[in-house]
């Protein structure tokens, strides 16, 4: 009975430590596109090799790109398998995306949905601007009243738009609902 309890104890230590390792090889990778801008609304970026990438994972000239923004760290992160799998969830659209791993939940063990941020993780919003749309962004730090993000499609300085670190609250602001997170196993 011993050895079983110090098995189990012993797997999920090891099943923390792989959020640990995916959440924060993903985190890496999207800070060192904070400060990057677009050329123009949604019209590309000022860093040629960011611009490549994101048209290689299905970026279009004016689009929005926050959850290709995610699509694109994700795939420059995870291998194998569950790259294949998390990428076949992520769509251009956050809302799209959000209900694809709601309605995918549970039919692997790649990541689980959670109300509490961790970094790393992938948060989910829904927006009611002109008419309901969403947002997708990268959990980076958390603290005791909000939490830090990566987020595409954000403002960066003044007018300027591209990939920016923002700060947010855990409430919700009007017509911008947290939906929930996404923590990669």
């Amino acid at each position: 009975m011993k050895k079983a309890g110090i098995a189990v104890i012993g797997a999920i230590g090891l099943i923390a430590a792989m959020v640990v390792l995916s959440g924060n090889k993903i985190l890496t990778y999207a800070q060192k596109w904070v400060g990057v801008y677009e050329k123009g609304k949604n019209q590309g970026w000022d860093n040629t090799r960011l611009e490549k990438l994101m048209k290689s994972y299905g970026f279009q000239s004016g689009w929005e790109y926050c959850s290709l923004f995610v699509k694109m760290v994700i795939g420059q992160t995870l291998s194998g398998k569950k790259r294949d799998y998390i990428l076949n969830l992520i769509s251009p659209s956050s809302l799209t995306t959000w209900n694809n791993f709601i309605n995918n939940l549970g039919k692997t063990d790649y990541y689980t949905i959670s109300q509490k941020p961790v970094p790393g993780a992938l948060v989910y919003y829904e927006r009611n601007l002109k008419e309901w749309t969403g947002h997708a962004e990268i959990v980076e730090k958390v603290y005791a009243n909000g939490f830090t993000v990566v987020s595409g499609n954000s403002p960066v300085e003044g007018n300027k738009q591209g990939i920016a670190r923002r700060k947010r609250s855990f409430k919700d602001s009007p017509g911008f609902k947290r939906l929930g997170y996404v923590i990669i196993k």
